[in-house]
């Protein structure tokens, strides 16, 4: 065998292991991303479960969160404000589960 025809057996191999190498990184690449999603999807899951928990566990939000759902205008300015803060966030939440 001349040394051309190494070289050219050498090119062929080298561009082998480069496919075969990019190949591997796309596999890799896909697995990240379902990490990462399932990671995303359990945080989503906890940021709810916190802010069910905030009526669960508050009574008396919980009163003011079924006049708000309810009849808004009935609500005293203090439970207006965490009405509403606890709707904004319950919104951005469902926002950002439709992103996501």
């Amino acid at each position: 065998m001349s040394l051309e025809q190494a070289s050219f057996v050498a090119q062929i191999v080298s561009a082998l292991a480069v496919i075969a190498s990019l190949i591997f990184v796309g596999f890799q690449l896909k697995k990240a991303s379902s990490a990462i999603r399932a990671n995303s999807s359990q945080a989503h899951s906890g940021l709810y479960t916190d802010l069910v928990r905030s009526i669960i566990d508050n009574p008396e939000f919980a009163r003011a969160w079924s006049i708000g759902i309810n009849d808004p205008a009935a609500l005293k300015e203090g439970e207006w404000v965490q009405f509403v803060a606890y709707a904004s966030a319950l919104f951005r939440l469902y926002e950002s589960s439709r992103v996501q």
